[in-house]
């Protein structure tokens, strides 16, 4: 999983990195959802993705806002796969259905 932390003790390389290590489970839930139960797909996503999210987030909770919204919006776009939702359904209704918290109360919990 591994940290990253640049010279200026920015967290910008360490979301790039997670967006591309986690990106790959997304498009393979993607490409199993039609064949897999959605109990499955979220076993899957559990397995392959939330890790990446949950790896040292006390840590990285410090970074900026903007880097926190680009981690949120990643774990929207998961949801809206897992759920085969549209985009004219708002995001919460999405995690709120998959009870999912959102990165900020998880890294919350995980301190």
């Amino acid at each position: 999983l591994g940290i990253e932390i640049d010279d200026k003790l920015s967290w910008g390389n360490h979301i790039d990195k997670f967006c591309k290590k986690a990106g790959p489970g997304i498009g393979a839930i993607r490409r199993l959802k039609p064949f897999v139960p959605r109990e499955s797909i979220e076993t899957m996503y559990k397995a392959l993705v939330q890790p990446y999210f949950d790896y040292c987030s006390p840590l990285w909770d410090t970074c900026g806002k903007t880097l926190k919204d680009e981690m949120q919006r990643f774990q929207k776009h998961a949801a809206r796969v897992i759920t085969g939702s549209k985009y004219e359904v708002r995001s919460t209704e999405i995690m709120e259905k998959l009870i999912w918290p959102s990165l900020e109360t998880r890294c919350r919990r995980a301190k």
